[in-house]
């Protein structure tokens, strides 16, 4: 059998991008970067892993690769540029692993970028070949710009033969080293890591180039499949093969009976074989994982639709396992979640998510139909009405279900327990299942000042005059941006505001593994911490800064009795306590 080199799923960094810390909140399982370099033309290469880090190309030949197409550099001028990312996602902190993996081709006896980050004056990252000897660099320039620190990993063979190899630069955190691996093979002794600060830069990730001011040099070679993962895998690991995005499923709420769909996107990191996702178990009835399951082929990826169709009213949790055709890899798990309902006489917002390629400002709300809405009668819903609230007004009226409903005319709004709410539009009832609308929202979250949560809710006026409003949910927008879940209405879900919210765990009761869900209105220090009844702390889940959105915890209390237990949100000056039951 060839040698294959395994690449495991990793945690998503996010940093606070004020305070210059680089923060690992878990939200999964995830690839950081892919550049698969396969584009034939174009201004572009793009990034097909999660995050979408698209590269633009100063000069390059397209050329057979090591799998598929490749990029040639001339060694004078050729290049890829990747913008500072927006997601952060290409920084590191300072305890976090990460892997850089590269195929490249060369005779070139000259210094040559395969990739770097960083290093002047901010610290980064690099991997180059350097008279023939690959050479791997994380922390800051020696000329004295604090933190003043180069630790460097460097091949004792030379590889510039014109002969495709595979490198393997890798920070082990776990290890406190440094590894170095070319075709599978340690290519130098590790070097002990004592970088203590995080691996963060303003300026782009270079492919080809070092960006010397005064006088940069470039690669002269071929490189192929440009991968960058949030772990340290080294090549003989028994680590899955299947990399999963997310690694939880949040469906939107349901009416019972009916069906929803999502999908998982699969990685193959095997380097030589393809593979299959031999099986696609689910621990409970209401989730399925469709057929047919894909053949991956190495380093490419593919998307596994999951099906829920809730049989009854209430919270629905399942476990879906991923199985590969290769044997010997562990199984792959990832955490399911739904919620179904029944048809109430309030509509009820099923999900909100921003519109892609919008030029921001536009969200689609989804919502499920009042149970009166049927064809005909004098008691039945006539239409629906979207309404946005207005942030930062108090309007004077005591707490009411319905509140003072003004005219709902255009340009008309309506007050609810103390919020003013502006009126969007009107769509009229057609008996669906389901109705879907575009609705603006406040502002534009891909700005300077991120996230701006918008909240909506949907009315449902019917012909006898009265008025039906379901619960608010909220949602942003983003220039460009892929769909985006926004709020999740599950047990406890309650409109984003401007104070950090708990939701409770789910499932609960639970034995062993629970999720625990928080929402954050702007980036905050968080602690998260589980303690007993006794006020005894027994576990920290999380602590650092986070980013504003919302975020999932898992706790496994495996080594916990049965008993309530309590999970403790600290975010900022903000302290939230929720009760947790777990029954074994």
């Amino acid at each position: 059998m060839r040698p294959r080199t395994a690449l495991l799923s990793v945690y998503l960094l996010i940093t606070a991008p004020t305070s210059g810390q680089v923060s690992s909140p878990v939200v999964g399982t995830e690839l950081m970067a892919y550049w698969s370099l396969d584009e034939t033309s174009g201004p572009t290469v793009a990034d097909l892993g999660p995050y979408h880090n698209t590269g633009i190309v100063y000069g390059t030949t397209s050329v057979q690769g090591r799998v598929n197409l490749g990029r040639a550099f001339n060694g004078s001028g050729d290049y890829i540029l990747v913008n500072n990312p927006p997601n952060w996602v290409l920084d590191f902190a300072p305890d976090q692993s990460f892997t850089i993996s590269v195929w490249f081709k060369t005779t070139s006896l000259s210094i040559g970028e395969f990739l770097r980050r960083g290093l002047a004056p901010q610290p980064g990252y690099l991997l180059r070949i350097d008279s023939g000897h690959v050479r791997g660099v994380i922390g800051n320039r020696g000329d004295a710009s604090p933190p003043n620190a180069l630790i460097q990993i460097t091949s004792s063979a030379k590889y510039n033969d014109g002969f495709w190899h595979h490198a393997l630069l890798i920070r082990d955190r776990s290890r406190g080293y440094l590894y170095l691996y070319v075709d599978n093979q340690l290519a130098a002794a590790p070097v002990a890591d004592t970088f203590p600060y995080p691996l963060a830069a303003p300026s782009g990730l270079y492919i080809g180039r070092w960006g010397n001011y005064v006088y940069p040099t470039y690669y002269d070679g071929t490189l192929d499949e440009i991968a960058i993962f949030g772990s340290a895998r080294h090549p003989d690991a028994q680590n899955p093969l299947l990399l999963v995005h997310p690694n939880t499923l949040v469906f939107p709420t349901t009416i019972v009976g009916e069906k929803s769909e999502d999908s998982v996107f699969v990685f193959n990191a095997d380097m030589f074989l393809p593979l299959r996702v031999q099986s696609a178990m689910s621990t409970a009835g209401p989730f399925v994982a469709l057929p047919p399951f894909p053949d991956i082929l190495p380093l490419r990826s593919a998307y596994l639709k999951v099906q829920y169709t809730p049989i009854t009213p209430g919270l629905d949790s399942a476990i879906l396992s991923l199985t590969s055709t290769d044997p010997i890899r562990p199984t792959v798990s990832i955490a399911m979640h739904g919620r179904g309902v029944g048809l109430t006489t309030e509509p009820r917002i099923a999900w909100i998510r921003d519109v892609p390629n919008d030029a921001g400002r536009v969200v689609r709300i989804v919502w499920h139909r009042s149970i009166l809405d049927i064809p005909q009668g004098p008691s039945g819903i006539s239409d629906y009405t979207i309404w946005r609230r207005v942030d930062g007004f108090s309007y004077g009226l005591s707490p009411t279900r319905q509140g003072d409903l003004a005219q709902g005319n255009p340009g008309q709004s309506v007050a609810i327990n103390g919020a003013l709410w502006d009126y969007i539009v009107s769509v009229p009832a057609a008996g669906f299942q389901q109705y879907s609308c575009l609705a603006p929202t406040l502002a534009d979250s891909s700005g300077l000042y991120g996230i701006v949560w918008s909240v909506f809710m949907v009315s449902a006026r019917s012909y006898d005059g009265r008025t039906f409003f379901s619960e608010p949910d909220s949602g942003y927008s983003t220039t460009g941006s892929p769909y985006q879940p926004t709020t999740i209405d599950i047990p406890g879900s309650i409109p984003r505001s401007g104070s950090p919210t708990l939701h409770q765990n789910y499932p609960n009761p639970f034995n062993p593994v629970t999720t625990i869900r928080f929402d954050l209105p702007v980036t905050e220090s968080v602690v998260v911490t589980i303690v007993d009844l006794l006020g005894r702390e027994i576990t920290r889940l999380y602590d650092d800064r986070c980013p504003p959105g919302t975020h999932f915890l898992t706790w496994d209390a495996s080594g916990f009795g049965s008993s309530v237990y309590l999970v403790r949100l600290q975010a900022g000056s903000t302290v939230i306590t929720k009760k947790m039951t777990v029954l074994k």
